[in-house]
C-alpha cells in the first residue's frame, strides 16, 4: 500500500513540474517582460531570504569576558528572523531593474549587429579619446 502511494506521489510531482514548466514557458512567450519581471522579483526575494538564512547559521560567536552580556546571549536571537525591508528592497530591485533591463538587454546581445552598427560604434568610441591627448 505505502509503495503504491509512494509511486502515485512521484507521479503527480512530475506532472505538477511539467504543467508549472508548461505555464511559465507559455507566459514567456505570450509577456515576456512582464514574466521576467515577476520572476526576476519573486527570485530576488527568495534569494536574499536565503543568504540571511545561510548568514544567520554561520554566525561567528565572538568569545568574550563572562561578566559582558553580548547580542549572542539572548535566547530570542537564536531563532532566524529575516529582514523583511532587505528582502522587499531586493525583491523591488527584482522586480524594477534586473527583470526589465536585464530583459532587454540579452534581446540586444542575442542580436547580430550589422556592419554599420559596428562602425557607428566604433567611430564614436574612437572620438572619445581625441580629447585626452
Amino acid at each position: 500500500m505505502k509503495r503504491n502511494l509512494f509511486r502515485i506521489f512521484s507521479k503527480s510531482k512530475k506532472v505538477i513540474k511539467q504543467c508549472g514548466l508548461e505555464l511559465y514557458q507559455n507566459c514567456l512567450t505570450i509577456h515576456p517582460v512582464k514574466t521576467q519581471i515577476i520572476s526576476s522579483g519573486i527570485l530576488s526575494g527568495i534569494g536574499d531570504i536565503a543568504a540571511q538564512r545561510i548568514t544567520h547559521s554561520r554566525r561567528i560567536k565572538v568569545e568574550v569576558e563572562p561578566h559582558q552580556k553580548t547580542h549572542d546571549d539572548d535566547d530570542e536571537d537564536e531563532k532566524f528572523k529575516g529582514n523583511c525591508k532587505r528582502a522587499a528592497i531586493t525583491s523591488g530591485f527584482g522586480f524594477g531593474f534586473v527583470g526589465p533591463i536585464g530583459h532587454y538587454w540579452y534581446v540586444r546581445c542575442s542580436s547580430p549587429i550589422s556592419h554599420t552598427e559596428f562602425n557607428k560604434f566604433y567611430s564614436a568610441c574612437s572620438n572619445l579619446g581625441d580629447g585626452w591627448t
